[in-house]
């Protein structure tokens, strides 16, 4: 407390007296001390947040404000301290957040598997490489976990699957006197690029990038293969090319001789029922010979000239040599373009 004392004057100086103040303290407000924190971006932290933060022991009747990052706790009081205000700061810093790009999309070959380089290479974005894949049929998810003030959280994006059918080659026919360019990539199935390399690998002949022309070659199997690198299925795959001569008009059929008689007897002569003048052109004969009650004594899908008069048929009873006699025949020669012959033969077995 405080004293006050008068001392008199005059006939009074002898005389004093007093009075007495007493002093009551206010505290004086206190914000506390500067703090920091660190949050994960994105979100904003709470007031009970930012009042852990302070140092000191400050008034709990501060209100927050914030520029940017830097958030200020100001106490106010009036009485005795007359409109002091007081206040402090806690500067917040961020961490960033999980981040797994975007979504993307990739091509793999069917049957393949992509590795978590090629999936991560797919997103877009700058995703994390922390995170961790996981499928459900061709959808692939990348995880990404928050760490530090993000702990707890995390983000996801996807990439979706294309499959690419793998290359496949096949075979054809063509004839050596066919003139025009083939073209090779006709003989491919799946997913292909076109900037790939042919190459012949078997038979001698030249190719004009995808073109082949058969004219002039000879005979035979050809096969070439396709270098395909830029596609998701890469591969090296062969095709197949079979050369005939099944265009060519012969001049066939105008000579063919066909036996009037049959002598097996063993001097060499009329030894064998004979089909002659189809040699050269490669026909095949298909051949019905009878008897002349109509039952059929013999037949031959690919004859060769080697009927000699035996038969093993039922119809001229238990000897395998048909009877002397008249027999009729039928001849188709396949793919000719002749009509079938017909005729009749004697046979003579005695």
């Amino acid at each position: 407390f405080y004293t006050y004392t008068v001392i008199g004057t005059g006939a009074c100086a002898s005389e004093t007296d007093t009075s007495i103040v007493t002093v009551t303290e206010q505290d004086a407000p206190n914000a506390g001390i500067d703090g920091s924190m660190t949050i994960c971006a994105g979100t904003s932290p709470t007031d009970a947040q930012l009042f852990a933060q302070l140092n000191g022991t400050p008034d709990t009747n501060g209100t927050w404000s914030n520029i940017g990052l830097e958030y200020t706790y100001t106490v106010t009081i009036t009485d005795a301290c007359t409109l002091g205000i007081y206040s402090s700061v806690v500067i917040v810093t961020e961490d960033d957040g999980p981040n797994p790009g975007t979504d993307g999309s990739m091509t793999i070959c069917k049957g393949s598997s992509p590795t978590d380089a090629q999936l991560f290479a797919s997103l877009n974005g700058t995703p994390d490489t922390n995170g961790t894949w996981s499928s459900v049929g061709l959808e692939y998810t990348y995880t990404v976990t928050g760490t530090g003030a993000c702990a707890g959280t995390s983000d996801t994006s996807i990439v979706t699957i294309t499959e690419a059918n793998p290359t496949t080659g096949s075979e054809t026919e063509l004839c050596i006197n066919d003139d025009f360019d083939f073209d090779l990539f006709s003989l491919l199935e799946g997913d292909f690029q076109t900037d790939g390399i042919w190459s012949v690998t078997l038979g001698n002949a030249t190719i004009d990038g995808n073109l082949f022309n058969p004219f002039g070659l000879e005979i035979g199997v050809y096969t070439f293969t396709y270098t395909d690198t830029n596609s998701e299925c890469s591969s090296d795959t062969e095709v197949t090319i079979i050369l005939n001569d099944d265009c060519i008009v012969l001049n066939c059929g105008d000579d063919i001789i066909i036996s009037k008689a049959v002598t097996p007897n063993g001097d060499q002569w009329n030894e064998y029922f004979t089909i002659k003048g189809i040699e050269e052109c490669g026909f095949t004969a298909e051949v019905k010979i009878f008897n002349r009650w109509g039952a059929k004594i013999y037949e031959s899908i690919n004859y060769e000239n080697t009927w000699n008069g035996f038969s093993r048929k039922n119809s001229i009873g238990t000897s395998d040599k048909v009877p002397t006699g008249t027999y009729f025949y039928m001849i188709n020669i396949r793919d000719s373009g002749l009509k079938p012959f017909a005729g009749s033969i004697y046979v003579e077995t005695k």
